[in-house]
């Protein structure tokens, strides 16, 4: 059952989405999280190749902003490469 609390559907959200599916790149390796969204991301692109929808598996760029935020691209690096983390196509 879903439960709404406005008079119709999407009301507190954009109607359009950013057609990003997310990978679980910033959740712990092997969490419930990553999981979910590992598993939620391979079903949606498998979805629309099987019906015949166009999708772009492209990778995702992370970038450091300071010297300061190099030491936590390498976990996320990590976590892109543990098995629940992203996948390359």
């Amino acid at each position: 059952m879903v439960l709404e609390k406005e008079d119709r559907w999407a009301a507190h959200q954009p109607g359009n989405n950013s057609n990003v599916v997310h990978a679980g790149l910033y959740y712990a390796p092997g969490s419930a999280k990553a999981r979910m969204a590992v598993a939620g991301n391979r079903s949606i692109v498998d979805f629309a190749r099987d019906n015949g929808v166009g999708v772009r598996v492209c990778g995702k760029l992370v970038v450091a902003t300071s010297d300061a935020e190099l030491p936590a691209t390498g976990g996320t690096r990590a976590a892109g490469r543990a098995p629940t983390g992203c996948r390359r196509p």
